[in-house]
Order: structure tokens, then sequence, then C-alpha cells
């Protein structure tokens, strides 16, 4: 099958997927999904891009050295804190220790820093959280946060109970309002196969604009992952399947697996 694209086709076949993630993570998912005769569609829902320099941050980025552990949790993370490094003008202090949550931020890390000096075995914030306080970090530390502004404070509060912690929003997430009508009607209508979301804000832009009208198919959804899941859950009854790996891997695993028992 064809793989098409949402802008010049409206007829959604039965075996489809139709992401909400941002272009570069479809993109990556299309083409795990090559070859899988899929039809493929991108929609996305929301884009993120590094916070412009001011002088909290400035101020931050100049009293790096304070710091002995600096956490990422994303790639989006790495790549926004090393844009607004460069834009500063300040060198990184080689004494701060890096921890990062999966092989994808690590890799990001790797290719504009140096090898992170721990990389979460897990792919949750839960996990990682519990690496982090079971060792790694101690009373003596003092730890920065490199975060995007819409992620939680858990495990900032957490910490904060173990060490001095300071977080720096380095990128925001924002919510698109240019969609396809035709290919939110066909949603609508149920006239799709999955749906695929990464991210709790992607679902909640999605779905402010989906409830415009009502509608009584059930969402058909696969999940990035728990949170994602959870958030969800929280806002509708649809029909989802979580991934059971981490990144595009889990996605295209949980896909062709729906597909499979469907035909069968």
């Amino acid at each position: 099958m064809e793989t098409l694209n949402v802008s010049k086709k409206h007829i959604v076949p039965e075996v489809s997927v139709i992401t909400t993630q941002p272009v570069e993570q479809a993109q990556k998912l299309k083409q795990a999904l090559e070859g899988q005769n899929i039809a493929f569609y991108s929609m996305p829902m929301i884009r993120t891009e590094a916070y412009k320099m001011n002088d909290s941050i400035r101020n931050t980025l100049k009293k790096l050295n304070r710091y002995s552990h600096l956490i990422f949790t994303s790639k989006n993370g790495v790549n926004a804190f090393f844009q607004l490094l460069n834009e500063a003008g300040v060198s990184f202090p080689e004494n701060i220790k890096t921890a990062v949550i999966g092989q994808t931020t690590a890799s990001t890390l790797k290719k504009l820093h140096r090898k992170a000096d721990f990389v979460n075995p897990g792919q949750t914030s839960v996990e990682f959280l519990d690496a982090l306080q079971n060792g790694l970090i101690n009373k003596k530390d003092k730890v920065l946060m490199a975060l995007g502004n819409l992620a939680p404070t858990r495990m900032q509060e957490q910490l904060s109970k173990i060490t001095t912690v300071d977080r720096l929003n380095v990128y925001q997430t924002i919510g698109l309002t240019d969609y396809d009508d035709k290919m939110m009607q066909n949603i609508r209508d149920d006239r799709y196969g999955l749906l695929v979301f990464s991210s709790p804000s992607a679902f909640q832009n999605f779905y402010q604009f989906y409830k415009i009208e009502k509608s009584i198919a059930p969402l058909r959804i696969v999940s990035i992952g728990k949170i994602t899941t959870q958030a969800i859950q929280n806002i509708t009854g649809a029909q989802i399947y979580t991934a059971r790996e981490a990144g595009v891997s889990g996605l295209k695993n949980e896909i062709i697996h729906y597909f499979k028992n469907k035909i069968k």
C-alpha cells in the first residue's frame, strides 16, 4: 500500500495510522513502518522550541559551575539547553556530571557534548527518579534540571527532599491550531485505523478540537507510554494500546501487532 500524505487525499483506509507527533518524530515513525502496508498520515498537534534568551536563563547558565549534576529527561531539553548555552557564550564546566533518561537523550547529549555519566536503563521518570534517589544523588550535591515548560514537578519535588534542586525551563511546547479539518472529520466518523500520541500535551490539544462536534465513535489510540496513556484516560474512555517498549520501536511494534490481530 502506498504511503499517503494527509494534504493530498482524505479517504483514509482502514489499515492506517494518523500520528499527532511533531514533524521530526512523525518522520521517524513513518520510516520505521515502511514496507508494512500501513497508510501513514501526519497531523501534528504540537511543536517544541527553545526559549528565547532572557536574564534569568543567562544568569543560571553563567553560574553552571555551582552545580554538581545536570539532568535531562528528553532530547528536546538537551538541544535547547546547548542552544541557549551557545547563545550565552558559556563553556560547559567539566566537573558537572550528567544524567539522562533513555538512549535517544543520551545520543543527543553525546553528539552535542560528551557521553552521559548516567543513562537510566528504563525509560520512565519513575524509574529514573528511583535510580537518582538510590545512590546517584546525595545531600551534598546541587542539581540543575533542564526541562520543558510542561514537564511535571514530581521529580524536582522528590529530589528536593535529599538535595538542592533548581529547575531551568529551556524549551516550550506549543499547541498547533492549523490542522486538516477533513482528516479530523474522518476521525469523528470512525474512518481511520489508529491514532498515535507521544505526549499528554498532544492529546490535550487534539481533543479540544475533536470534541467541538459530537462523535459516537470510540477513539483507537497507540500511546508511547504509561504517562501519556494515563493522561488520555483522565480525559476520555478511548481504546488505548500502550507501547511496551520506549520510543519509535515500541510504537511500531504495537501498531503492527494491532493490525495483524485485526486482519486475522
